[in-house]
């Protein structure tokens, strides 16, 4: 394949596996990626619950809006099992890493979603690093709205949204 036209992408915890992928390659000087687009990302795996920097946790995070905090602390539980060590690592945690070098992005986040903050976090710690970052919030979505996206027109719009982008970055 052309090496020049890699992209990534993952929506929620593949959203953070994505930011993995694109911190591997800065590291390790393998193929330039050209392109990430993250979709409500989970990006901080430091503190899930109790950080105040992500207010979108306790106003979303109840277990009325598709996704809860209570999950959000059993997947960490699944994929971390040392956090007191690990949950700083920027494989694990992308936010708390050197993000400077990374690839153009575009971050996706749902209105009503407990990681809405965070994504936009994430976004705004690219663009201060001086990477282009393009940063979209969907008014009125759940977090997985784009799942959905045959019963839910948000969905479908944001979908075609992020192919659009996609296709800009790889052409």
């Amino acid at each position: 394949g052309d090496a020049t036209r890699i992209a990534v992408a993952g929506d929620s915890a593949g959203g953070n596996l994505a930011t993995g992928v694109c911190q591997l390659a800065k590291q390790r000087g393998g193929p330039r990626i050209a392109y990430q687009a993250l979709i409500y990302p989970t990006v901080d795996l430091r503190d899930p619950v109790d950080d105040p920097a992500y207010p979108s946790r306790h106003q979303f995070g109840g277990g009325d809006f598709f996704l809860s905090m209570r999950d959000m602390e059993w997947f960490r539980s699944l994929y971390v099992t040392d956090p007191a060590r690990e949950s700083s690592d920027a494989r694990l945690s992308p936010i708390a890493g050197d993000v400077a070098g990374l690839p153009p992005a575009l971050v996706l986040t749902a209105e009503c979603d407990p990681l809405r903050d965070e994504g936009k976090a994430y976004a705004d710690r690219l663009a201060a690093a001086g990477v282009p970052v393009e940063y979209r919030c969907y008014e009125g979505t759940t977090h997985a709205f784009m799942s959905f996206a045959g019963a839910i027109p948000l969905g479908l719009e944001a979908l075609s949204f992020v192919a659009s982008r996609l296709r800009g970055a790889l052409s």
